[in-house]
């Protein structure tokens, strides 16, 4: 099977670097949640260029670097692939830029105030991603690039009690 190498896009994105990150966390988190899109790019009957003009209808403005990797990806026949590369190309940003991700779900928007709390809580250099999902009713859940996972939500709090609850029984 095809691969592709995360250490050269990144050398290859440099400058870009982010944005590519960025953009390619936001379409794999984007086909993770949408079982209907995910069967769509990875339906290997579907013109690669029908692929293509969905994705730049998704992503209007999506940087010129992220639009070159996502057609390589579809060109390559790797559409299966790009939530591994996205996690991939995320580690090493990480590691070579020394920043640590925290992808933030919380029920509300959050004060600037209260980003300043969750970055001085993950430590160090640290790029907040931020989803509203009012399922979680109140508190904050924080996963970060390095494997921590903090939930400090209310709809957390209240599924570990279930658990608790149902093995003491």
């Amino acid at each position: 099977m095809k691969e592709i190498d995360v250490k050269k896009l990144f050398e290859m994105a440099m400058d870009e670097v982010a944005a590519l990150e960025d953009g390619l966390h936001a379409f794999a988190g984007l086909l993770d949640e949408n079982y209907d899109l995910c069967v769509f790019f990875e339906n290997d009957a579907i013109a690669k260029e029908n692929k293509k003009k969905m994705f730049a209808d998704l992503f209007p403005g999506a940087a010129p670097i992220l639009r070159q990797v996502v057609d390589l990806l579809i060109d390559e026949g790797l559409e299966r692939s790009i939530s591994q590369v996205s996690e991939d190309l995320t580690k090493m940003v990480s590691e070579k830029l020394q920043l640590t991700f925290a992808d933030v779900t919380t029920p509300y928007a959050l004060s600037d105030e209260e980003r300043k709390r969750i970055e001085a809580f993950v430590g160090g250099n640290v790029y907040l991603r931020v989803k509203i999902d009012p399922a979680l009713i109140g508190g904050v859940r924080v996963m970060t690039s390095d494997g921590r996972l903090m939930d400090g939500s209310l709809k957390g709090m209240i599924d570990r009690l279930k658990e608790d609850v149902k093995y003491a029984g």
